[in-house]
């Protein structure tokens, strides 16, 4: 298993972070902040107020999610794939900055991929911690 936290200071209200966090969209991944030769790319299928239902496609991986909203706090979100499951919890909190982003991450290798397991942590790691950047960078990006 992998798993790891991505914490950060954001400047903006709480409320406006959820509302941009919890927004799945298919542009995700395509904003001026994100390169397009990570290959990534997102599908959503329906969503509202209360859930969204996507997949993300990265590279050879493909995770089946289903995010259920917590407004104004936060969302938890499971994926299935071929090689592997994820569990995604984010919460935002007020902080005197703006926001405080918590993001806790769980990936479950199946299959021929639980023998890669170890390999894989620090690739799968970079990348996310990357794509949380990205993300929080498009955030500013619309704001300005």
């Amino acid at each position: 298993m992998i798993r790891f936290t991505v914490e950060r200071a954001v400047r903006g209200a709480p409320e406006e972070l959820y509302a941009w966090m919890s927004d799945y969209s298919d542009r995700d991944y395509t904003g001026p902040n994100w390169s397009t030769k990570d290959g990534v790319r997102r599908s959503v299928s329906e969503q509202d107020a209360q859930h969204a239902v996507f997949t993300d496609f990265y590279g050879r991986t493909t995770l089946k999610y289903r995010a259920e909203k917590r407004a104004p706090v936060g969302v938890e979100a499971r994926g299935t794939g071929d090689n592997m499951d994820s569990h995604v919890n984010l919460k935002v909190l007020p902080a005197p900055e703006g926001s405080r982003l918590s993001i806790d991450f769980q990936f479950e290798p199946r299959g021929a991929a639980r023998l890669f397991a170890g390999l894989m942590s620090g690739a799968v790691k970079r990348a996310t911690v990357r794509q949380v950047d990205c993300f929080l960078a498009d955030f500013y990006s619309a704001r300005s």
